[in-house]
């Protein structure tokens, strides 16, 4: 299996992601599903979500997390431990790349903040097989 080549095709593909932090006071672990765009060059999964929800008090309070695609139609997925989230200013690339993919998010732009997902090792699961892609 070409590890890199199947890591892109499926965040390329993809549109879920399942983020994993700690609660704001770190005694949990909490889980939340959001739509993602895949930004290749700096390795990191962006997604959006509202300005001042929980989520965002727990990324402020705990930025490190992991992440895992949803598969859909096969059982396809890339998964990562140790990421870094952070908020990332909503740049004309960023906002034209999240909103080709998601043309309906953005009726929902003024009152949401892009984060990114920034990942330097990935274990992807392809047609049976596993592997580590590190960049």
């Amino acid at each position: 299996m070409d590890a890199e080549k199947e890591l892109t095709r499926i965040l390329n593909d993809g549109q879920q992601v399942a983020v994993a932090t700690l609660t704001e006071d770190a005694q949990s672990p909490d889980v939340r599903i959001v739509i993602f765009d895949y930004d290749s060059k700096n390795h990191q999964l962006i997604f959006s979500t509202v300005n001042g929800s929980p989520k965002t008090v727990e990324i402020s309070t705990h930025a490190t997390g992991a992440f895992t695609t949803i598969p859909a139609g096969n059982q396809d997925v890339v998964r990562a431990k140790n990421v870094t989230i952070k908020k990332l200013a909503a740049t004309d690339e960023i906002e034209s790349a999240y909103y080709d993919k998601f043309p309906f998010a953005r009726k929902m732009a003024d009152n949401h903040a892009f984060y990114g997902l920034a990942f330097t090792t990935a274990e992807v699961s392809a047609n049976g097989e596993t592997a580590t892609v590190t960049f």
